[in-house]
């Protein structure tokens, strides 16, 4: 083992956007983490930020000797398409580890898909009505396979049976990063949907059950509403589902409870198993047994 005698270096370790989300004309902050190898305090170390080749930030900052600081840069997104990123640091003794790449995409439009039982939801229509939003729906005997791929997000929009050639590519758009979303029929076949859950490694249905809950239980720090509430708020007048399907709960680092019932059952959550984000609710949008469509939390 060889030991070199200085030890001044600074390095870039690592970087990410605050948000998975990228939107044109959207405020973006990129956390870089920055180490200092040496025993020394240095100062003005000058971060600079490039995006598409062009300077749109910089920092100095100084870090104490044999430690990791987090820093954030904020700018705003110029471009659409495939961008390429990079972080630069001038003014440092070792001259190799001086410059941190990336790359993100910002999407013109988010392609959206809803397979229907029989026709699309009308929520779900007027969710989407943004014209950055292109939503298509296909009814599950239609379905094109093969265009799934093509679709950001997918909507099972209260399916009673989901076929087993339809988890397999749900899986590999899982795989590859895509979304999905499923709000369940109220009559569903427990058995073809627990063999999709196996498949994706969330949490199995047990059974249906006819009985009102109130949902009461926001988890506020969660990234869907993010820029919602200014703070907690306990005088929320919340939604409420008259039926709802328990779930098995098992022991999952990938799920985030997102709103729960008064009793802490789940009403709305995201498992993270895979790149892509697997949501689910577990009642029905149908007026008839939840108000959620009607209220703000819903949009």
């Amino acid at each position: 083992k060889l030991n070199h005698s200085n030890k001044k270096n600074i390095s870039l370790n690592s970087c990410y956007l605050k948000t998975p989300f990228r939107k044109y004309n959207q405020e973006e902050e990129l956390i870089v983490e920055i180490e200092n190898h040496g025993s020394e305090k240095k100062k003005n170390i000058l971060l600079q930020l490039f995006v598409n080749d062009k300077k749109r930030g910089f920092l100095n900052i100084d870090i104490e000797g044999n430690t990791k600081i987090k820093k954030s840069i904020k700018f705003k997104n110029i471009d659409k398409g495939n961008i390429a990123g990079k972080i630069v640091i001038d003014n440092d003794d070792f001259k190799y580890d001086n410059t941190l790449f990336f790359s993100y995409e910002v999407k013109d439009q988010i392609n959206i898909l809803a397979i229907t039982e029989n026709k699309l939801n009308n929520s779900i229509k007027q969710v989407f009505n943004d014209p950055m939003f292109v939503l298509e729906s296909f009814n599950k005997k239609q379905i094109n396979f093969e265009k799934i791929q093509d679709y950001d997000l997918i909507i099972f929009d209260h399916l009673t049976t989901i076929q087993k050639g339809l988890s397999s590519y749900i899986k590999k758009n899982l795989m590859n990063g895509k979304n999905i979303i499923v709000f369940p029929n109220k009559n569903i076949d427990i058995e073809s949907y627990n063999y999709f859950f196996n498949e994706i490694s969330v949490d199995k249905i047990i059974r249906w059950k006819n009985k009102e809950n109130k949902i009461n239980n926001i988890n506020y720090d969660h990234l869907i509403f993010q820029d919602v509430f200014n703070k907690k708020n306990e005088k929320i007048k919340f939604p409420y589902s008259k039926g709802f399907y328990e779930l098995k709960i098992n022991k999952l680092k990938q799920r985030k409870n997102i709103l729960k019932f008064f009793n802490n059952e789940p009403f709305f959550m995201e498992y993270k198993n895979f790149k892509g984000s697997f949501y689910l609710c577990t009642s029905p949008l149908d007026i008839d047994i939840s108000n959620f469509t009607k209220h703000a939390l819903f949009l």
